[in-house]
């Protein structure tokens, strides 16, 4: 599994003897650890997000491949799968969506990840309908952020709400473009070429 990697190199980076160790560093309890270990689970976004800050990595890599592992263990296509490494470290894209076929951040983990890649957030896509916090209290959050701190985003609103009054209502909620759902990976790779391209993220 591409993520088991990461795990390794704290291990090595630290001189940790066993998982137990690589547990306690990364403040994850020694079973969790262990099922990591052995490819049993996928690592989590904020286990991924602890795993980046001890290794001084962009985050993206490995919350990247979690997702290529965790789509392979279901029998789903990643989102990450579509875009290069490239594309994904340089534009800084977040995705927090509840489409079942992108497995990617739920609004759950969506604080503590913002919290560790805000700096480089270029572009934000996420899904209206969530519950608990739907896109709109989302993108409020983010924005509450500062410019500094990312709170400036372009923000991409990926929803099934289709009607004409919905697009209206994202735009003025302060996206940049409302996409219907279901979406073909490839209008919604475009979609993003195109708002990183109008705020210059080569």
């Amino acid at each position: 599994m591409r993520s088991i990697k990461f795990l390794e190199k704290v291990r090595e980076k630290y001189e940790l003897k066993n998982d137990a160790a690589v547990a306690k560093k990364l403040g994850v309890g020694s079973s969790a650890m262990s099922h990591y270990m052995n490819g049993r689970r996928v690592m989590d976004e904020e286990t991924c997000l602890a795993v980046a800050l001890a290794l001084e990595i962009e985050p993206s890599t490995v919350l990247m491949a979690a997702g290529i592992d965790r789509a392979e263990k279901t029998g789903q296509r990643s989102l990450w799968e579509v875009f290069s490494r490239r594309t994904v470290t340089a534009a800084g894209i977040v995705l927090v969506t509840s489409v079942n076929l992108f497995l990617t951040p739920t609004q759950s983990e969506a604080a503590p990840m913002l919290k560790h890649v805000s700096a480089t957030l270029y572009i934000l896509v996420t899904d209206i309908g969530m519950p608990d916090v739907d896109g709109f209290e989302l993108l409020r959050r983010v924005r509450a952020l500062g410019a500094a701190k990312g709170g400036a985003v372009a923000a991409i609103a990926l929803t099934a709400f289709a009607r004409s009054e919905d697009r209206t209502k994202a735009l003025r909620a302060g996206f940049s473009v409302h996409v219907s759902k279901p979406v073909e990976p490839s209008e919604l790779i475009a979609t993003v070429a195109s708002v990183a391209g109008r705020i210059g993220v080569e």
